[in-house]
């Protein structure tokens, strides 16, 4: 039994040597679970954009505090604090599948709670800042877990593609969440675009309920035995602590989190003062832009990377055009001119996060690599939680 494992994991590795050549979309192609999958993503990442421009206009109505506005965006990012190394240690221990399907699940009742309270008009900045926070538990639950989850479901030599479909996935429902939730709220109440966001979490749960997990990255040589819960996360602490490659992650993923968090975090005070006229439509032109960009910036990753060869390259040009959108995002006030800024930084931002997240899952063994990733993620999300609270205190003074 124990060579036939062996030659079956010889026979992926032969499959898996064949794909390092072929275009960003083999990944699709190869794998039916992962097509699904990442067709998944992108419904329910519409449904989490809609989610945001819900949340966050709500806010403006609720409020004009640009501090409160913005802690709607520090509220997720201070659940991912929180909860992402704890679910990367269970994920290293349980079966994702189950996993995956008990924090879908877990979404879809908060986000039908949501859609109640505001429907009926019960919600306050408190209640919405309360259960955004107790969503964000979800997403940070989910996102090591995702990750992790899609890189099951290809080969290994397909896994930075695959990352990089994760992240297009995202921003196509950044790019068209906006758009259908800015026409939503037009003529609706809030909370109906909460509840769509609750149907687009049960297409996620059928489709992971289908997935039946396959053994075709590892080898059987390299399995562990299961750690305790509390031993997990010690082991993975104690691994980045030692780890150079972690760390000097860790110090660029800060960097960029902290400054960049300005954008996310501050656009809704933006659209609000200065596209006025179109109001929550503005939001959702700019949230789409931005959107947009990131699937630009998906599709050109590596034909670009073809061209330069190094991820560093791509990085710096990218954290440039950054500091450019900034600029123009601060003094420029034509709605047509901040779009483009928009899609301008949504390319940036891929560029970026792809890089890092890939040079992150690389540089850490597979014994510890939901934990590794998980600790990045709460760097990453925690830099961003700081950064939108801080850059709201200063908006608003």
């Amino acid at each position: 039994m124990e060579d036939s494992d062996e030659k079956k994991y010889d026979n992926l590795e032969k499959q898996e040597e064949e794909q390092k050549d072929k275009s960003l979309w083999t990944p699709l192609l190869n794998h039916q679970i992962f097509l699904l999958f990442w067709i998944g993503l992108i419904i329910t990442n519409i449904g989490n954009s809609m989610q945001v421009i819900g949340s966050s206009w709500l806010m403006t109505t609720l409020t004009h505090s640009p501090f409160l506005i913005a802690m709607i965006q520090a509220s997720t990012s201070l659940a991912v604090v929180l909860f992402t190394v704890p679910t990367g240690a269970l994920s290293d221990i349980f079966d994702r599948r189950k996993f995956l399907l008990f924090i879908r699940s877990w979404m879809l009742i908060v986000a039908l709670i949501l859609s109640i309270l505001t429907i009926y008009n019960i919600i306050t900045p408190s209640i919405l800042l309360v259960l955004t926070f107790v969503l964000g538990i979800g997403i940070a639950m989910n996102m090591p877990m995702s990750l992790i989850a899609a890189s099951e479901m290809v080969f290994r030599t397909e896994v930075h593609k695959t990352i990089t479909l994760v992240s297009v996935a995202a921003n196509i429902g950044i790019a068209m969440g906006p758009l259908i939730g800015g026409l939503v709220l037009i003529n609706a109440n809030p909370g109906y675009l909460f509840l769509l966001n609750a149907l687009t979490v049960v297409v996620m749960i059928v489709i992971i309920y289908r997935w039946r997990r396959m053994r075709t990255v590892s080898s059987p040589k390299t399995e562990l035995p299961p750690e305790h819960v509390i031993d997990t996360i010690k082991s993975g602490l104690h691994y980045v602590y030692n780890s150079p490659q972690a760390q000097s992650m860790f110090v660029r993923v800060i960097a960029f989190a902290f400054f960049g968090s300005i954008i996310p975090a501050l656009l809704p005070v933006l659209a609000s003062q200065q596209t006025i006229t179109l109001g929550v439509l503005g939001y959702g032109l700019l949230l789409s832009s931005f959107g947009a960009g990131s699937i630009i910036g998906g599709i050109t990753l590596y034909p670009i990377l073809r061209r330069l060869k190094h991820f560093e390259q791509i990085v710096t040009l990218s954290i440039i055009l950054l500091a450019v959108v900034m600029l123009v995002l601060s003094f420029v006030n034509n709605l047509a001119v901040l779009s483009i800024a928009m899609i301008t930084a949504g390319s940036g931002w891929i560029f970026i996060i792809s890089s890092l997240h890939y040079s992150m899952f690389k540089s850490v063994p597979k014994w510890v690599g939901a934990r590794g990733l998980s600790i990045y993620l709460l760097i990453y999300q925690g830099s961003i939680a700081l950064g939108s609270a801080i850059w709201g205190l200063v908006a608003q003074y």
